[in-house]
């Protein structure tokens, strides 16, 4: 009996790397069209079963306090001037707060047209934890003294 081989689909794979990592990506032409999200993107904004354009879906989850910061950084990411990277708080659902890192690259697309990337990472767990270990620091330090 011939053993049975399974490949799995690099969509398939590129879910399980997003979801293991803790990462999305947003894709949108320079001349401010359609924007195009990965599957995961979900988790980073919560899941909207409305009709609004992920473009708005996104913007209305950034926290107020980022969300101008946000929004000239993308106005010249269109205009071809690679923003720096940028952290951003995003509210899922009115209740849970993501800490966000954002990249901004250019990439080719069909056509050779240039378009614009989002690569968004999760980093919520790491600030928890570098806090956590910032406290458990100063603990060590008032015990060592006393």
């Amino acid at each position: 009996m011939p053993a049975k081989t399974s490949v799995l689909s690099s969509s398939h794979i590129l879910s399980l790397i997003e979801e293991k990592f803790s990462i999305a990506w947003i894709v949108f032409p320079s001349d401010g069209g359609d924007w195009t999200g990965s599957r995961s993107l979900d988790y980073f904004i919560g899941y909207d079963s409305s009709t609004d354009p992920l473009r708005a879906r996104f913007l209305k989850t950034v926290h107020p306090d980022d969300r101008t910061d946000l929004l000239l950084d993308l106005s010249f990411l269109t205009k071809r001037t690679l923003p720096c990277r940028r952290s951003v708080r995003l509210q899922v659902a009115g209740r849970t707060e993501r800490q966000v890192q954002i990249e901004f690259r250019h990439v080719e697309g069909p056509g050779f047209d240039t378009l614009n990337l989002l690569l968004l990472k999760d980093v919520s767990q790491e600030d928890y934890s570098i806090q956590k270990l910032a406290q458990f620091e100063r603990r060590l330090e008032q015990a060592m003294r006393t």
